[in-house]
């Protein structure tokens, strides 16, 4: 993660003068925050499925007919 936010700070230009030092604390929070969301937003798919499974609630597929 440090090698991350030092290689951002040495290759992109600097932040505008205008932004507020909230903005500025917010790009490198994100930093911070991307293996927090990963893992959310990858173990939320599993919860869902093993939580169908739970309640016997499976996948069902609709198959066409062809013409």
């Amino acid at each position: 993660m440090i090698f991350f936010l030092y290689f951002e700070m040495r290759i992109l230009p600097p932040k505008p003068a205008s932004w507020p030092a909230w903005k500025k604390g917010a790009i490198y929070l994100q930093y911070f925050l991307y293996p927090i969301v990963g893992l959310v937003l990858s173990v939320l798919p599993a919860f869902e499925a093993h939580t169908r499974l739970l309640f016997g609630r499976y996948l069902e597929y609709r198959v066409t007919e062809k013409v």
